[in-house]
């Protein structure tokens, strides 16, 4: 839901947001939603803003997204303000997540099973024993942390992390796997949980992710969160995945798990030359141009490597 359904209303944010269009939102969801209609925004998402009464006309979001779709970058305020004139945290998730808890001393962790371990084309799997170890160095370093808040979808680890963790443990249930299917009744809890799982996050006090778009937007609703991730995001699109890409790399004080970090980091997007271009600040920018740079790119690739052929061929 994040990772697509959300990122992709997201991308053509920016260019309604310059045009001061505030449209009526539709947008339904194969594996989420609230009714037989499969719709989660409205639902998952209120609209921040009130609705006209004029007349209406119906817009493909795949049709308008070829003309109309941005790159998305690190500049999270901006980014941010952009998302919240749109889109709002429902109240009754706002209201589920308990008040009385103390979310400033509170370690937030994201660990995305399933098929996050298997699919080595966007990432790669972090073990339960490397993710706690990441836990233990930083809880190492900020004494002050005296909860841990974990969202995950594989209660193993769950399991696991009670075990082992002498911080009061905080979780809202494990959610069903994303991919599994349900009856419409439990579609909008399942939908409900993932929400309510990143507006958790987005409170606490620092947070550790591994690769899931679900975790990486609580910086979208939070831009001042100091969140960081401790597994690769790999460029397999032409455009780093957003929000995971962007969100720091953890940094470990202990060198042996600095080692473990790296090679939980290997295929980065950051480490892609191809990527190089994003890898500049900014908000977002019109994805043709990307195109456009890409195609000079390799332009430019294809003909040093023509010119170097050349001279070698000359020197023989």
């Amino acid at each position: 839901m994040f990772g697509q359904v959300f990122l992709s209303v997201f991308e053509i944010l920016p260019f309604l947001y310059e045009q001061n269009i505030y449209p009526e939102w539709k947008i339904r969801a194969k594996l989420y939603g609230y009714d037989d209609t499969n719709t989660v925004i409205p639902g998952a998402l209120d609209i921040a803003y009130p609705i006209s009464k004029g007349s209406r006309t119906d817009v493909n979001l795949r049709h308008f997204r070829k003309h109309n779709r941005f790159a998305l970058g690190n500049d999270w305020k901006t980014l941010s303000r952009v998302w919240h004139n749109y889109f709002l945290i429902p109240e009754r998730i706002q209201k589920s997540i308990t008040s009385s808890n103390d979310w400033g001393r509170t370690l937030g962790v994201h660990y995305r099973g399933n098929d996050k371990q298997t699919s080595l084309w966007d990432t790669n799997a972090v073990s339960y024993f490397d993710f706690l170890a990441v836990i233990g160095d930083l809880i190492s370093q900020r004494p002050d942390l005296q909860n841990i808040f974990v969202a995950t979808d594989d209660p193993n680890f769950l399991e696991f992390l009670k075990k082992r963790i002498q911080l009061n443990l905080i979780n809202n249930g494990v959610p069903n796997f994303h991919y599994d299917l349900c009856s419409i009744e439990k579609l909008g809890e399942k939908t409900d949980s993932a929400v309510r799982d990143c507006y958790a996050l987005s409170k606490c006090s620092i947070v550790l992710v591994t690769s899931s778009a679900i975790s990486a937007f609580s910086k979208v609703l939070n831009p001042e969160l100091e969140i960081y991730r401790i597994a690769a995001s790999k460029y397999f699109a032409g455009i780093p995945y957003f929000p995971v890409a962007y969100i720091p790399i953890y940094v470990a004080k202990n060198p042996e798990l600095a080692k473990v970090i790296s090679k939980l980091m290997v295929g980065d997007w950051s480490k892609d030359t191809a990527s190089r271009k994003f890898r500049k600040s900014f908000a977002f920018q019109p994805v043709s141009i990307w195109k456009n740079i890409e195609i000079r790119y390799r332009l430019f690739r294809t003909f040093r490597n023509w010119r170097l052929l050349l001279e070698w061929r000359s020197n023989q």
